[in-house]
């Protein structure tokens, strides 16, 4: 009987605090739907090699804030090639947690990074990392990052 008073007891007290444990949840993201055809592709008259295929994307930002200052971040992509050789895939590609304090901002996880100046010469890839950004000014912040960029076996050779 004291177990079950116990328990009861517990269950009571998260039913009186979760209202005041209101979590944030919020979500955006688009779909992308392209065509494509081809038609004499090698510049060769004598073959008439035409293709056409389409394919889409779906993504799906997400953000989980139990608090002001805690909250994870991610991103969900849903992709199809529709056409010869089509296929089909859905990775949680991105996701991380983030920790700001007085002293700055701490994210941990798969984030997006790759991106460094214009946007020509940039490839955005998602990249496991430890990132600390210290603000200095309204118009400066210093920012320490430890990242890993391949999947590497000792030695440098590729990992499976």
């Amino acid at each position: 009987m004291k177990k079950l008073t116990t328990i009861l007891s517990l269950f009571l007290i998260v039913a009186l605090v979760a209202p005041a444990m209101a979590t944030e949840v919020t979500f955006d993201g688009h779909l992308r739907s392209r065509g494509f055809a081809y038609s004499n592709r090698t510049f060769d008259d004598r073959t008439d090699a035409t293709d056409a295929k389409y394919d889409s994307r779906f993504r799906m930002n997400f953000k989980i804030a139990p608090t002001e200052d805690v909250f994870v971040r991610g991103r969900l992509e849903q992709s199809m090639n529709y056409g010869q050789g089509g296929y089909g895939s859905l990775d949680l590609d991105r996701a991380w947690i983030t920790w700001r304090s007085k002293a700055g901002s701490l994210e941990v996880g798969r984030m997006s990074g790759g991106s460094w100046a214009f946007v020509w010469g940039d490839t955005e890839d998602a990249f496991d990392r430890i990132k600390f950004t210290a603000p200095v000014s309204d118009q400066l912040s210093i920012i320490a990052i430890i990242q890993k960029s391949a999947e590497t076996d000792f030695g440098g050779g590729v990992s499976d």
